[in-house]
């Protein structure tokens, strides 16, 4: 994974009008669900953010990013992802999961 410094970090609000659902494989059990999320682009690298601690089931940690339905909290959770990376200098401290999408027509 990429490691980004705060120079060449972008964080954004991404919209996913039909929702993102994340679950267990293994159980089938829904872990999270919503339409935002906040989005990591370490040029040309794409990311999300995690849940961070992780979250568990089935005896293992699942790759679940942070999701919200309110963009209002989507918002201020792209706020303390900043504040992490202006205190840290890095994206070290970040839990960042690969995204498959993220393009700049969702982004706010």
């Amino acid at each position: 994974m990429e490691t980004g410094n705060k120079e060449n970090v972008t964080v954004a609000v991404v919209d996913h009008p039909p929702g993102i659902t994340a679950g267990c494989a293994k159980c089938r059990t829904v872990l999270k669900s919503g339409r935002f999320v906040i989005g990591v682009l370490i040029d040309p690298h794409k990311y999300l953010v995690g849940e961070n601690p992780p979250i568990m089931c089935c005896g293992e940690e699942k790759k679940v990013p942070l999701l919200f339905n309110d963009e209002a909290a989507a918002e201020e959770a792209k706020k303390q992802t900043m504040q992490t990376l202006d205190a840290d200098g890095t994206t070290a401290n970040l839990r960042l999961l690969e995204a498959a999408v993220f393009t700049s027509d969702t982004v706010h």
